[in-house]
């Protein structure tokens, strides 16, 4: 399904099902146009309402709107801020929202990806959020790439930590081949770094990479 994007109060809202919403900060935000993701209302932000991802252009012009909303979200929800605007003072905000994280417009779209098919929902094989944190939290800004499950399973050597997953169908004939390749990728990375894995049964049939790195200023 196309995404549709309305904007109220200066917030752009979608969702996915019933359970998980975007909302958008900022005149980059925006212009991001995200496959298969609904509009709504700011108002169906309620008791059914399980996770939530903000996009922002800069989190530190926009505080005090996405601290309201966090606010809100708060445990036993799960709030994604996602911020477009390398910031110095990240640390002041990784101490306001658990979940905050620097990245680049192109990643934004498979990192959304990777947190719906395997940080908020079960999946075969998975990993929590708090193992996420491990890498996110001393390596603020990610990058995430995708690849077909058929190719080889992407690798950058100059990240931090990384961490992977793969969505093929459970009863796939080739899901053994999937791994052993998967297998190869990891024993190329080695042990000096950590890796959190996830296979969710899905037939997108792709392998989503997020790439954790240090940011310097």
């Amino acid at each position: 399904m196309k995404t549709t994007t309305k904007q109220q109060n200066n917030i752009d809202i979608m969702y996915k099902g019933n359970k998980g919403f975007i909302l958008k900060f900022g005149d980059l935000a925006k212009t991001l146009s995200l496959e298969d993701w609904k509009t709504t209302s700011l108002e169906d932000l309620d008791s059914d309402t399980e996770w939530v991802a903000i996009v922002t252009d800069d989190a530190e012009a926009y505080l005090n709107e996405i601290n309201a909303i966090v606010t809100k979200m708060k445990h036993p929800k799960t709030c994604f801020v996602i911020d477009l605007h390398p910031c110095a003072n990240y640390k002041h905000l990784q101490k306001l929202w658990d979940n905050y994280m620097m990245t680049d417009r192109e990643s934004v779209e498979v990192l959304l990806r990777f947190i719906h098919h395997h940080l908020v929902n079960m999946s075969m094989i998975s990993f929590t959020i708090q193992d996420f944190r491990v890498c996110s939290v001393p390596y603020p800004f990610v990058k995430a790439v995708s690849a077909d499950i058929v190719k080889d399973a992407p690798i950058d050597p100059n990240a931090q930590a990384m961490c992977y997953g793969l969505c093929f169908e459970q009863a796939c004939e080739l899901g053994t081949s999937y791994m052993n390749a998967f297998g190869k990728a990891l024993d190329e990375i080695g042990e000096g770094k950590s890796v959190p894995w996830s296979i969710q049964n899905s037939s997108d049939n792709v392998i989503e990479a997020i790439f954790f790195y240090e940011r310097k200023f």
